[in-house]
């Protein structure tokens, strides 16, 4: 059940920087990131402190934080670097924009022959360290990680979070992982990889589900090549 604290201070917020629904909200957010944010970087930014969303400075620790908290915006699990406060809105109002987004996709290559070779406690612990160092590269590129699932990580660099150079973050983000996964070493890989990177114009937003919850969507638009391109380039070589 909502929050009437929080569907409350959702509605003080759009009110107050002139959005008059939840999808002008999206595309003024992921689409400007800090012009988007501007109103509370101007609040928050004298709560202590740090460290704080990147983008409008809610403090995940001292006695701000507690607040934070209570009216949504705690540290993101898909990004530690920014708040929750756009997965939380998501919860409560149905939408979503078209922008430009990038997005990487990495998968072990294969996966099933190498498990095979293995014992599955060895198989789990190898994709373990897959997702963290995979983890690691894309919170520390801005990134939003999507999908950790079987043995493929997803991410998207939405220039709301990462800029507008978010392409350009993406390629860096994809040759770093080849890099902490030895891909250039003398010694080859120690987990063989591929990754693919693409740009384009997607919907990035909440559906209503069977029971009444939400969850992201983002799809082709039009004769775009958007979410179904890039596992077709992870498959080449770097």
């Amino acid at each position: 059940m909502p929050n009437p604290i929080k569907t409350k201070m959702y509605e003080m917020y759009l009110k107050a920087i002139g959005v008059k629904n939840a999808d002008e909200l999206y595309r003024r957010i992921w689409g400007e990131g800090e012009q988007g944010h501007s109103l509370g970087r101007h609040l928050f930014r004298n709560l202590p402190s740090n460290p704080r969303c990147r983008l409008c400075s809610a403090p995940f620790s001292g006695f701000g934080a507690p607040l934070m908290r209570l009216i949504g915006k705690p540290p993101s699990t898909r990004n530690p670097h920014f708040c929750a406060s756009c997965e939380n809105f998501m919860t409560l109002h149905q939408g979503g924009a078209e922008i430009e987004l990038t997005i990487l996709f990495a998968d072990v290559r294969g996966s099933t022959t190498l498990a095979e070779q293995m014992n599955p406690a060895d198989f789990s612990q190898l994709l373990k360290r897959f997702y963290v160092a995979a983890t690691e590269v894309l919170v520390e590129t801005d990134a939003l990680i999507e999908r950790l699932v079987g043995d493929e990580v997803v991410g998207l660099f939405i220039p709301g979070y990462t800029g507008p150079e978010h392409a350009r973050q993406a390629v860096q983000a994809a040759q770093e992982l080849l890099h902490v996964t030895s891909h250039r070493g003398p010694g080859g890989p120690w987990i063989p990889i591929g990754v693919g990177v693409h740009t384009g114009v997607a919907y990035l937003g909440a559906i209503e589900g069977s029971r009444g919850t939400y969850r992201r969507r983002y799809h082709r638009n039009g004769r775009q090549c958007q979410y179904y391109c890039a596992p077709f380039v992870q498959g080449s070589n770097w």
